[in-house]
């Protein structure tokens, strides 16, 4: 209903916002390793700022992205019982999930910050794109689409 689209909708924007961070933080530290301060550093925020900003959004993104398979999966198992059927986009979803799982923990546990994070948040924002577009049968997108 609502409410899951609600949760969704709050996962793929914060996974969006922070593969943006990511990609902005491989930007401007490559202007840093290579002491290249153009109109790129200037306008860029700090390393610091966007990994910070990056940690903020998975986080808050895979809590919201739990929620969401919390209530997919109870939602589902009261439509059809227990059995599930394996589509690409739940796949996806739950690779995402570990993806960002793993992030979280990296994180926490073994201290990650800087690239191998930007590089990890991008990866498993592809993932949640697939997941997201996997739902819509676009070739039913209406007149002039193949």
């Amino acid at each position: 209903g609502l409410y899951a689209a609600g949760l969704a909708a709050a996962f793929v924007a914060a996974f969006g916002v922070a593969a943006g961070g990511g990609v902005m933080y491989l930007l401007m530290e490559r202007e840093v390793k290579a002491k290249h301060f153009g109109l790129l550093f200037s306008r860029l925020p700090s390393l610091e700022f966007l990994d910070t900003l990056n940690r903020r959004l998975v986080v808050w993104g895979f809590i919201a992205l739990s929620l969401t398979l919390a209530t997919g999966a109870l939602f589902t198992t009261t439509l059809r019982g227990l059995s599930w059927a394996l589509e690409a986009k739940h796949v996806a979803t739950f690779v995402a999930w570990g993806v960002f799982a793993a992030l979280v923990n990296a994180r926490i546990f073994a201290g990650w910050r800087g690239r191998r994070v930007a590089l990890l948040t991008m990866a498993g924002f592809c993932l949640v794109l697939v997941s997201f577009l996997s739902s819509y049968d676009l070739s039913a997108a209406g007149p002039g689409m193949p």
